[in-house]
């Protein structure tokens, strides 16, 4: 899961590229600390409580499953990457089923993105959304972690579970291995991170709290 950020930074300040500009995106997002508004984040329905289990009772590829079979609706998310200590784009958006919508900031320019069964869309700050045939190879961001190579539960408190988990570099466009921290609440992933030699990303995760995404109508 990565940023292309130099991409990223292009797209953003296309003023009139359209199409070609929305190719160009490469997006892959996933990462640590609960950031943004979601910062305090409330967990309701059915999630596994672990009580006070010491960690290696516990089974890290079982929690990770369980923890992402309870996105299977949906959820909000919320992505921060740093590059050598900088922040270079914030990426947050909701999933809805197979449908996606996020918004993407890098330095001063912002992009959105909307991508479901029926079509594609982008649409710069202030502008009006785009239909194009693709908007580049967008992935929703827990989709790479549900396959990791090993998971180790760190620490159980309550509530509240520290793990990391290991995954093929391939999957995150980097070579060797990929270190990803990831915490729960409730039996619920609500963050995972990673750094590279000069990047860090971080994710938080959220369940949906009535959210839906709407298609443009077709005169846009």
């Amino acid at each position: 899961m990565i940023v292309a950020l130099a991409t990223l930074a292009a797209t953003g300040c296309s003023n009139g590229e359209t199409e070609s500009s929305a190719d160009a995106v490469e997006v892959d997002a996933v990462g640590a600390d609960v950031v943004g508004s979601d910062s305090s984040v409330d967990l309701p329905g059915e999630v596994t409580v672990v009580g006070e289990r010491a960690a290696e009772q516990l089974d890290g590829s079982t929690l990770l499953s369980e923890s992402l079979a309870l996105y299977g609706d949906g959820y909000r998310f919320n992505a921060v990457a740093e590059v050598h200590g900088s922040e270079a784009a914030v990426i947050s958006g909701v999933v809805v089923g197979q449908d996606a919508q996020m918004v993407i900031t890098s330095g001063d320019a912002t992009v959105s993105y909307l991508i479901t069964a029926d079509g594609s869309w982008f649409q710069t700050e202030g502008g009006e959304w785009q239909e194009v045939d693709s908007v580049g190879p967008i992935e929703r961001p827990l989709e790479d972690l549900a396959s990791p190579t090993s998971v180790t539960i760190l620490s159980a408190d309550d509530d509240r579970i520290a793990a990391v988990a290991f995954y093929a570099g391939a999957k995150f466009g980097s070579e060797g291995a990929i270190e990803m921290s990831l915490r729960f609440v409730d039996g619920r992933l609500v963050s995972a991170s990673y750094e590279t030699e000069t990047a860090s990303i971080s994710t938080s995760f959220s369940h949906l709290d009535g959210a839906s995404i709407e298609t443009p109508s077709a005169s846009t």
